[in-house]
């Protein structure tokens, strides 16, 4: 995984053990509660020291005795991602939206699982759920990327399009090539020359440089 992915596990982590800490203080978990939240902590131990599989068995652990705790839920799915484990990953994913309902965060997570085992329409459908039940603004860019990539992909051009609009005038290579695809296929082809210009300028790599010049060229 890269190191992006791995802080962001590291940070999740936390954020369930400080939970935890919390609950423990006040009293708010059960006795089963109590173990989930220590097995948790040891998760996120074993996560820092870069022992995958340990850290894997404590989630699996916190799951298990506290199913109801979303948070609980979210690590493990993160650190079934961190192994690898994608398909499982997407499992327990809808398994946690069965069993807690629909969540904005386990909606973005499933939705980002199906994109990367290629189930583009079924990502596009968990993505666009998520985008009802929290606003636009409140997601992050990697949210907009991975909904436009399944919005073009589904053939939805004006959700590709509006799911790039927050990033406004001073948008990067990658927002411009996806405004360029969604303004081609919304048939705007004055719109779609426009913004793989923009694109053009910004190409950082050869590939990238030949990507947006074949899909002016198309």
């Amino acid at each position: 995984p890269s190191n992006k992915r791995y802080k962001q596990l590291l940070n999740n982590a936390l954020a369930v053990r400080q939970l935890g800490i919390y609950a423990q203080r006040n009293g708010m978990l059960s006795s089963n509660g109590l173990l989930a939240s220590k097995a948790a902590n040891a998760a996120y131990n074993a996560i820092k020291n870069h022992h995958d599989a340990e850290a894997l068995y404590n989630a699996r652990q916190a799951v298990h005795l506290a199913p109801d705790i979303r948070a609980f839920r979210l690590l493990l799915i993160d650190v079934l991602v961190r192994n690898n484990m994608k398909t499982e990953a997407l499992a327990e994913t809808k398994k946690a939206v069965r069993d807690l309902g629909q969540n904005t965060e386990l909606l973005q997570q499933q939705g980002f699982l199906e994109a990367s085992l290629g189930d583009q329409p079924a990502a596009y459908k968990s993505l666009k759920v998520a985008t009802q039940l929290t606003p636009w603004a409140d997601h992050a860019r990697t949210f907009y990327l991975v909904f436009a990539d399944a919005a073009l992909a589904t053939k939805h051009p004006e959700d590709a399009f509006a799911a790039l609009e927050p990033f406004g005038a001073d948008a990067d290579y990658d927002v411009w090539t996806r405004r360029g695809h969604a303004l081609f296929d919304m048939k705007n082809y004055n719109g779609a020359e426009s913004a793989y210009c923009k694109a053009e300028y910004l190409a950082h790599t050869p590939e990238e440089l030949n990507e947006v010049l074949a899909a002016r060229i198309a």
